[in-house]
């Protein structure tokens, strides 16, 4: 069986394309959050594929796979599932980005061997999703919103209309922007001197961290101490046995994850008489929504 996953985000759809469970290829296309430029990868992509599954950076109702709302979405409105797999003609399933890559890490990824995790996407947003008895908690469909919880001295305007949400802290352009804060403070800086004249990103930080550039290691310790507490709340509430973190961030994970621990340990309630709590990243990073979103299908497929 031949299946397509597509994980659209609040800045690229992502696609995997897996055979018989296995990943052939994994590729991003720049959508900018534009519902109407997904839905032109999906018609252009499907036809080779005997299942489709969509991940959707929001709110999407369970079962019928229907996007409610995103922040990070705009445009026309997404199909439901069912509508999708008519027009395309094979069997279709969509659900929320985070969900989908829950289901990654818990049929090949980071979770294969617990009984419950929190699986957190960290990119152009927060997605979270909850596993229990290695099945995906929806609640009545939208559970695991804790990007848009607020954060403690937060105060920073959010995409969904509030304001202080952990989002603001804990996300992708959170890096960019101090990569891009320390580029201006230091033209000749190692953030400036990566980003090599164009506008420096999280990439450029991560690069000048790994030259040994101490500002930029700050500024992934200080997002790592962030995401402990944001981690800490969470296990307080649902006591995983793991977190994974997954998304495009992952891939600086080397740089705050030791931070993130000590937060998480500092922070967490009752600490020193719970069993740790073990973070861990990602093995798909980026792509677990897309590999998460082609495995949904062919489980929906065989049921």
């Amino acid at each position: 069986m031949r299946a397509l996953g597509l994980d659209v985000g609040g800045t690229n759809v992502k696609a995997a394309v897996l055979e018989d469970g296995e990943i052939l290829e994994t590729r991003q296309v720049l959508s900018q959050g534009a519902t109407a430029g997904a839905l032109g990868v999906i018609r252009a992509e499907a036809g080779d594929f005997d299942v489709l599954g969509v991940g959707l950076a929001g709110l999407v109702r369970w079962p019928e796979g229907r996007l409610v709302w995103g922040p990070h979405l705009s445009g026309a409105d997404m199909p439901r599932a069912a509508d999708l797999s008519a027009e395309l003609g094979l069997p279709v399933v969509v659900d929320n980005d985070a969900n989908m890559a829950a289901l990654a890490e818990l049929r090949a990824g980071a979770a294969q061997d617990v009984d419950s995790a929190l699986v957190l996407t960290l990119g152009t947003g927060i997605g979270a999703a909850i596993a229990v008895d290695g099945e995906i908690y929806r609640g009545r469909s939208f559970a695991g919103e804790v990007g848009h919880v607020k954060a403690r001295g937060g105060h920073l305007p959010c995409a969904c209309g509030r304001s202080g949400c952990w989002e603001t802290l804990v996300a992708g352009p959170v890096l960019d922007g101090a990569a891009e804060r320390l580029a201006a403070h230091d033209p000749r800086g190692l953030v400036y001197e990566e980003a090599g004249g164009a506008a420096a990103t999280a990439v450029h930080l991560v690069a000048a961290a790994e030259r040994g550039d101490e500002p930029a290691r700050t500024e992934l310790s200080a997002f790592g101490e962030r995401l402990g507490r944001l981690i800490a709340d969470q296990v307080a509430v649902l006591d995983p046995e793991v977190v994974v973190v997954a998304g495009a961030v992952s891939a600086a994970g080397d740089w705050f994850l030791s931070s993130a621990r000590t937060s998480l340990s500092t922070y967490l309630h009752g600490a020193a008489y719970r069993d740790p709590v073990d973070i861990r990243l990602s093995p798909f990073g980026a792509y677990a929504g897309a590999i998460g979103a082609a495995l949904a299908a062919m489980e929906i497929e065989h049921d």
